[in-house]
């Protein structure tokens, strides 16, 4: 039994140790290639070989198609590599969802109501962004205040133009942003410029628990904005047409 333990102990080191060692050389091939994301993104340079350079909005090795394109700045790699500029280039697609502003009231429009301005909204709020990606801010090509508070005080006036009946909505539209993150690269000595479309798996569960700096990033990175704009809107709802009279306007 005490054999059993044993054997079944070392199989389970052994298993260990392999996925270390081979995460780590893995990690090693890649990062020759790859560079550290984190730490490259601060080396921006000003010299940008990636003028002119705009890609399509489908992503360099899966071909999905996108809603935007991210452009980052062009970076300057360490001394080594088989390029010698990169930059981050993030397709990521736009989803929205609506959110009634309780705070303020429904305008009721009725059949006699016809004016330019038939009622104001008057409405400040602050919200703020929330970015999850394996590179900086300004690798990614945002502003640093990406994820700052951002106070917005707006006013809209409503218009009524009569004969129906209906209500104005006020509400929030808050769009948040997922994609991935490519890295894209220049060479001088053939002045080509290329997407690295090497794919780089996650590492196993069991790194990531017993050996956390061992762990790494998948590639492409995962790019995630939650609230990344908040836009104030109104909705009119007709309820109902009213039929035509010569007495609704004599108030």
């Amino acid at each position: 039994m005490r054999g059993i333990v044993r054997n079944h102990f070392v199989f389970f080191l052994f298993a260990i140790t392999s996925q270390l060692f081979g995460s780590v050389a893995a990690r090693a091939h890649v990062e020759e290639e790859l560079g550290n994301p984190l730490e490259l993104a601060n080396e921006i340079s000003s010299f940008d070989p990636f003028v002119g350079n705009v890609p399509s909005k489908v992503d360099p090795i899966y071909h999905q198609s996108y809603d935007s394109v991210l452009l980052g700045p062009s970076l300057k790699a360490p001394s080594g590599l088989s390029f010698d500029y990169y930059r981050y280039v993030t397709y990521y697609n736009i989803t929205e969802r609506t959110e009634r502003i309780h705070e303020l009231p429904i305008h009721r429009q009725e059949c006699g109501d016809q004016a330019e301005i038939f009622a104001t909204y008057t409405y400040s709020y602050t919200f703020s962004s929330q970015i999850n990606a394996s590179v900086t801010i300004e690798g990614l090509g945002l502003s640093s205040t990406m994820t700052a508070a951002k106070t917005i005080s707006t006013t809209r006036n409503l218009s009524a133009e009569g004969h129906v009946i209906a209500e104005h909505t006020p509400y929030f539209i808050k769009q948040d942003w997922s994609g991935l993150t490519f890295m894209q690269t220049y060479q001088k000595k053939s002045k080509r410029i290329k997407f690295i479309t090497q794919v780089r798996d996650e590492s196993s569960p069991w790194i990531q628990f017993f050996l956390p700096a061992f762990s790494h990033s998948a590639y492409p990175m995962n790019f995630e904005v939650k609230n990344a704009d908040w836009i104030f809107d109104v909705e009119k709802r007709v309820l109902q047409k009213c039929p035509p009279s010569p007495f609704y306007f004599l108030n």
